[in-house]
């Protein structure tokens, strides 16, 4: 069945937790684990973590800016 999102053919702002281990096959520790060391960006909304969309494609594409400025200096 086709979630709300696809059925609208909307691209959400935000990605819960749950949404980045289906996307990526990665388990949600490891998706915490990540926000833990700064490499996602991450919103705690009530009981909720909210991550922005830009920052899980960024993350996937390994293009994190700080982590580009750090390889830079390095």
């Amino acid at each position: 069945m086709a979630t709300r999102h696809e059925r609208l053919n909307v691209k959400p702002e935000y990605l819960r937790l749950i949404d980045i281990e289906r996307l990526t096959g990665l388990s949600m520790s490891h998706v915490r684990n990540e926000i833990a060391r700064g490499h996602l960006d991450a919103y705690k909304v009530g009981k909720s973590v909210l991550v922005p969309t830009e920052s899980v494609h960024r993350w996937i594409r390994g293009t994190d800016p700080e982590n580009s400025a750090a390889a830079d200096a390095a």
